[in-house]
């Protein structure tokens, strides 16, 4: 047709013939060869079965069909852009796996730990599978914990080539310790693939080959079609490009800000992709979340009375601040054992410094109404312990209270053996702090995961921290059941 003649009822007619057949076919019966190359028919080639295009392809059909209107209506071949009377198709969500789903992918996946390690970077890195087939070792730093994402394989047919990364720009992914415990893991098995054909690995290798020297890199189709196979094993219905979707939804759920998200995954429109394909999902994640939480939570406090106001006349703005806030407090409208708002948010709504509310929060401290701690949430606090320890004759807290400051041991490579019902399963290294219990934690759930254990059964496992080389334990973590 006729560039003028095409209008908005011709465009979605169209559309309802991509839904139709993805074929375009004309309805009589045919034949479906597996080939268009001359060849002898097997089981493959079967009647032809009309079947709609995805709603994520009809949708990038219409993004180009609108970019090609909009410039012709730029040279003023015609004066309307029908797209914008078009209805547009709507834009597929993707639904990651639930968190039992993808806890038996990685069972399942670690059976070979190539294979697992693949796969558990997809879930904890959210990469495209194109980027994860192009990463080469000097692009993975271990020692600042960081994988530089560049490149990408693209293909097409059997054809593949490297490229720029979809969105055409480089990113940073940081690492968890657990993942970099896996990596280097890999790392090993990996050297140790070229030591046996006498080459060593060099930088330029890609992480994940097929080759002991790591020079030729994984097809992309092939890790489709083998994540295809293993959650058809398992009777899950999803794909490892969902995998990205999980992993969104997970660190939004957890409350990290939506451009780091949308940085972390490549997605260079500053978070609206990821709003339009993760964020309906959050709420469920959210739910899954709740459990857990409750169970890892601290003890709720105890609650008790306030001590005796103490008279005050303000005459700074932080002393007033400080005045405003305890009147909050003693008449209900900051509860006991609830948290103050930011610093941030005070600052905003009372338009002024935030040391002024720093200040205000000190003196609010002085008069034994809150908790000050860095990098944690301002709580009120009552005058009775956080325990049952009984209060002094005068109604205050004891001289030794019982909230302690957060004297967090640095981060440091140590050495983890990992015992179930004191047996030693196995040992690894990781950079973490001896008294980080989430990192701990992590690290345990993906050690019993690798060696084919549930994440259920983690009440009989503990976690015996050494610095290397040393026989003294600095700590024995040891994790609650989920």
């Amino acid at each position: 047709m006729k560039v003028r003649r095409v209008d908005a009822e011709v465009i979605e007619s169209f559309y309802s013939e991509l839904h139709r057949c993805n074929d375009h076919c004309d309805g009589r019966p045919r034949t479906d060869h597996r080939t268009e190359r001359p060849h002898d028919c097997d089981g493959r080639c079967k009647p032809h079965k009309c079947g709609p295009l995805k709603e994520s392809s009809i949708l990038y059909i219409h993004q180009i069909l609108s970019g090609a209107f909009r410039r012709t209506v730029r040279y003023k071949w015609i004066p309307i852009n029908p797209m914008g009377f078009a209805e547009a198709p709507a834009a597929p969500k993707a639904r990651p796996p639930s968190v039992s789903e993808t806890a038996r992918i990685l069972a399942e996946a670690w059976k070979d730990p190539d294979w697992g390690t693949l796969v558990w970077l997809t879930m904890m890195g959210g990469n495209r599978r194109g980027e994860l087939c192009a990463i080469r070792w000097r692009h993975v730093d271990l020692d600042r914990e960081v994988i530089h994402v560049q490149r990408a394989i693209g293909q097409y047919a059997g054809e593949t080539w490297e490229s720029d990364t979809k969105s055409e720009s480089d990113r940073r992914v940081v690492l968890d310790p657990e993942t970099v415990a896996v990596l280097e893991e890999h790392r090993q098995r990996c050297e140790q693939r070229a030591a046996a054909i006498d080459v060593k690995l060099s930088d330029d290798a890609f992480v994940f080959s097929r080759e002991p020297d790591g020079s030729r890199h994984l097809r992309p189709d092939s890790v489709t079609q083998r994540f295809s196979r293993l959650v058809g094993r398992l009777g899950i219905e999803t794909s490892i490009h969902k995998l990205r979707a999980y992993n969104a939804t997970e660190l939004i759920s957890a409350g990290f800000d939506l451009r780091i998200v949308a940085g972390r995954l490549g997605h260079g429109s500053g978070g609206v992709t990821t709003m339009r394909h993760y964020v309906p999902w959050v709420s469920e994640a959210d739910q899954r979340a709740a459990g857990p939480m409750a169970v890892r939570a601290p003890a709720r406090p105890l609650t008790g009375a306030l001590p005796p106001m103490v008279p005050f006349e303000a005459r700074h703005p932080f002393e007033y601040i400080a005045v405003q806030l305890r009147d909050d407090i003693y008449q209900g409208r900051l509860p006991i054992g609830t948290a103050i708002p930011s610093v941030k948010i005070l600052a905003q709504e009372l338009s002024v410094a935030r040391s002024t509310i720093h200040r205000a929060l000190h003196l609010l401290k002085e008069w034994g109404l809150v908790r000050v701690v860095p990098d944690r949430p301002t709580l009120v606090l009552p005058t009775a312990p956080l325990t049952d320890q009984p209060l002094t004759a005068d109604g205050s807290v004891p001289a030794e209270g019982p909230i302690a400051e957060d004297d967090r041991l640095a981060r440091q490579v140590l050495e983890l053996e990992v015992r179930r019902l004191g047996t030693l399963v196995t040992t690894l290294r990781a950079k973490v702090a001896a008294d980080d219990d989430d990192s701990l934690h992590r690290l345990l759930v993906g050690a019993i995961r690798r060696q084919g254990g549930l994440p259920a059964e983690i009440e009989d496992y503990e976690l015996v921290v050494r610095l290397p080389g040393e026989a003294k334990t600095l700590a024995t973590y040891v994790a609650l059941a989920p």
